[in-house]
């Protein structure tokens, strides 16, 4: 099962062996492959993408929110429209600010970034 998280923005992983993917998409997958995959979570489905994807929120031990966790460690960032009105809004962009002052990833926080916050902001 698969699950968007709301708020944030991680780049996509490779899906095939001619598909490159995004800068961090294999190290995202990867890290949320060995932190989720086999452990007691909890999802809330907020809503379901035009494929039927879910989209909503990942808690682990109903503590660690997993959208907060993966900006922390710098394979995410906010999505300022979808995290706009979120309870853990404040979380994710102190999570945000977090990652890029230990530089976790510098790359995330560079260019591609600021290139899909300038498209969400001008559409």
């Amino acid at each position: 099962m698969s699950i968007l998280s709301l708020g944030i923005r991680s780049p996509r992983s490779a899906r095939g062996p001619n598909d490159k993917g995004e800068p961090f998409g294999n190290e995202a997958a990867e890290f949320s492959t060995r932190r989720y995959m086999q452990r007691d979570v909890e999802i809330e489905i907020d809503a379901v993408d035009k494929s039927g994807g879910f989209i909503g929120a990942l808690y682990l031990n109903k503590a660690e929110n997993a959208a907060i966790t993966l900006v922390r460690e710098g394979l995410g960032s906010v999505h300022e429209f979808s995290a706009e009105g979120l309870p853990w809004a404040k979380q994710l962009y102190d999570a945000e600010v977090r990652a890029t002052e230990y530089q976790r990833n510098p790359t995330l926080h560079g260019p591609f970034f600021r290139l899909q916050r300038s498209r969400i902001g001008s559409g």
